[in-house]
């Protein structure tokens, strides 16, 4: 069993192309997926699609590069779209992107904290895009308090220091097809030092495809590739990889009580 903790289905196509990706993660052995928002148009899609798939669970939030253009109604919007929708299982993809600075960084921060007190306020996991700014992205979820509701550092590229810090504050890491390019030596020396039940794998689909597809658009039933990569890392079997991973993701989005296993369109 595996499940991609981090997907846009929104983003791999249209309705029948969407149905046939699904399709084949059940077939590659995918229990559950989570589908993300970035903005309140692909949040409310994610959305759409938990009604859809039974195996598909979803996220709302804006991601930082985004931040710049909501309005002041987005988080009131966001509360109307989780109390309507059971399946949303989390709050992002928010945070701070310092390397691109599509946003302004304090609009970034702003947005930022304002995602942690929404979390906080209905009990959802975070779901954290942090890229050069690893000291900010921890200063603002210590002063938030964000361990309350903990969460997912998403596609981890950041160093070792920082990853520890979050696992303090009750946040799992969560790694990408990224752990197999050949660049990437020193992001999978974080692996290797990182607990096993801190774990979760993902796609970050379309974006990310792993070797020996990189460059190809990406889907969820390629996770597998980031579980073998990590099984090799840590010398162990991949089950374990896919077991121990499952079982994390389960636990941190609340997904327990759901079956995903013989999960069809609804």
């Amino acid at each position: 069993m595996l499940v991609d903790t981090h997907c846009h289905l929104e983003m791999l196509g249209d309705g029948q192309e969407v149905e046939e990706i699904i399709l084949r993660a059940r077939e590659a052995s995918l229990i559950f997926m989570v589908t993300i928002g970035t903005d309140f148009a692909s949040s409310e899609k994610s959305c759409e699609l938990t009604r859809q798939y039974n195996d598909v669970f979803a996220t709302v939030g804006v991601h930082p590069h985004e931040v710049k253009t909501i309005g002041s109604d987005i988080f009131d919007k966001f509360r109307d779209l989780i109390e309507r929708h059971p399946k949303i299982r989390g709050i992002g993809e928010t945070g701070l992107d310092f390397y691109y600075d599509h946003s302004p960084r304090e609009t970034q921060k702003s947005a930022f904290v304002n995602h942690i007190r929404l979390a906080k306020e209905r009990a959802l996991p975070l779901v954290i895009h942090s890229r050069n700014a690893p000291k900010e992205t921890i200063d603002i979820l210590k002063k938030e308090k964000a361990e309350k509701v903990g969460g997912i550092i998403h596609c981890f590229t950041e160093n070792l220091e920082m990853a520890l810090a979050a696992i303090e504050l009750n946040f799992l890491i969560s790694f990408s097809g990224i752990i197999t390019f050949n660049n990437s030596s020193s992001l999978r020396e974080v692996v290797s030092q990182i607990p096993l039940d801190k774990i979760l794998i993902e796609t970050d689909s379309p974006f990310l495809s792993p070797v020996p597809f990189r460059g190809k658009k990406n889907e969820p039933m390629r996770v597998k590739h980031v579980a073998e990569k990590i099984a090799e890392i840590k010398k162990v079997p991949v089950e374990k990889i896919m077991s121990q991973t499952t079982e994390n993701a389960k636990r941190i989005y609340g997904l327990s009580s759901f079956s995903g296993e013989s999960s069809g369109t609804t």
